[in-house]
C-alpha cells in the first residue's frame, strides 16, 4: 500500500477528495481505510466492486452498468475536475457496474463504509473525506443541471426553426406570418411562453431572424 500512495502521492494531492489534505494526512488516512489504487492502460476494464466509490485520480473515465440480461448501458463519464467521483453503494449483484479507461488513467477505490480505526485525529479525516465527497456531489448535480438546461435550450431552438423552415416552404417567402398569438405559438410547439420569448430574442440577436407583431422575418435559416 505504502509504494501505491507513494507512487501516486501528486494525484492525490490533486484530487477533489483530499482538497485542504496535506500529504502526511492523505497518508494516514489511506493507511486506516481499504483502499486499492488501479493504473489502467486505454481500453482496460474494472469491474467495480459492492459498497465501492471510485475516484478519478487521472486520465479519463467512462461507466457502464450491466443488466441482469447482459445489456451494457453508458451511465457517464468521468474526470479529475470535480466530476471525479463514481458512487457505488449496490445490495444486489445486478445491475453491474463496470469502469472503462479512455486514455491512461489512475482510480482509486475506497470503502467508506469500512473504517478501520476509531481514533479521533482518523475520525476528524474521515470527516474531512466526507465533506469533500458531498462538495463534488454538488458540483457534479450542478454540472448535470446546466448540461440538461442547454439541451433543452438547444431543443427548444431547433423546434423554432424547424416550425419556420416548413412555414418558409408554405408561404414561399422569408417574411413570414405567424398565424398565431405568441401564447398560440408557444402551445404549438410544446414550450412555455418564456422560453419562447427569450429563444426568439437569442435568435433576433444572432442575426438569425427579427421579429415584430405575427410577422417574423428570416435572415439566415
Amino acid at each position: 500500500m505504502e509504494n501505491q500512495i507513494e507512487k501516486n502521492i501528486e494525484h492525490l494531492r490533486n484530487s477533489q477528495l483530499f482538497r485542504g489534505f496535506t500529504d502526511d494526512e492523505i497518508e494516514k488516512f489511506l493507511y486506516n481505510t481499504k483502499f486499492k489504487i488501479f493504473e489502467l492502460n486505454r481500453g482496460a476494464i474494472l469491474n467495480v466492486e459492492l459498497d465501492k466509490s471510485i475516484f478519478v485520480l487521472y486520465g479519463s473515465i467512462a461507466s457502464y452498468e450491466t443488466n441482469i440480461d447482459g445489456v451494457k448501458t453508458f451511465i457517464n463519464h468521468f474526470e479529475p475536475d470535480g466530476n471525479e467521483l463514481i458512487a457505488i453503494s449496490l445490495d444486489t449483484p445486478y445491475p453491474t457496474v463496470s469502469v472503462e479507461a479512455r486514455k491512461k488513467s489512475v482510480v482509486l477505490s475506497l470503502e467508506t463504509n469500512s473504517f478501520l480505526i476509531t481514533d479521533p485525529s482518523i475520525i476528524f479525516l474521515q470527516n474531512k473525506v466526507q465533506q469533500n465527497i458531498i462538495s463534488i456531489f454538488y458540483r457534479m448535480t450542478e454540472n448535470v443541471m446546466q448540461r440538461i438546461i442547454a439541451n433543452a435550450e438547444s431543443l427548444s431552438k431547433n423546434k423554432i426553426i424547424k416550425y419556420l423552415r416548413q412555414l418558409k416552404s408554405e408561404q414561399k417567402s422569408d417574411k413570414l406570418q405567424i398565424p398565431f398569438t405568441r401564447q398560440e405559438l408557444a402551445d404549438h410547439l410544446q414550450m412555455d411562453i418564456s422560453t419562447l420569448m427569450r429563444e426568439l430574442k437569442s435568435l433576433q440577436e444572432s442575426n438569425v431572424l427579427t421579429y415584430e407583431g405575427k410577422i417574423i422575418t428570416i435572415l439566415n435559416i
